[in-house]
């Protein structure tokens, strides 16, 4: 939903948790955000590993969750705070790098 309405809502940027490529939303819905865009993206997510995700351009960047699904559970590969701490260091991080202007 995010990807959908960023523009006009005037959001400076899209945060898409599990974005879902092969289910309700799309490429072309992604590619479209108008905004500085990070996904966060499971290794195992069945809506879309990050290596199905087409070309991205520079303004959308994909960070891959190891071994985790679509609600990043990754079935005892990691406990839940590693992932929970990858999840906050990629997005911290890429908040300072991108949005620091902002």
């Amino acid at each position: 939903m995010a990807c959908r309405t960023a523009e006009q809502l005037g959001a400076h940027a899209v945060l898409a948790l599990a974005y879902p490529l092969l289910g309700p939303g799309s490429p072309a819905e992604l590619l479209a955000t108008g905004r500085p865009t990070l996904v966060l993206q499971g290794t195992r997510d069945p809506f879309g590993s990050p290596g199905q995700f087409p070309a991205l351009p520079p303004e959308i960047e994909l960070t891959e969750i190891p071994a985790a699904n679509h609600t990043f559970d990754t079935a005892g590969a990691f406990p839940p705070a590693v992932t929970m701490s990858l999840i906050v260091t990629a997005t911290s991080q890429w908040i300072e790098r991108r949005l620091a202007r902002v």
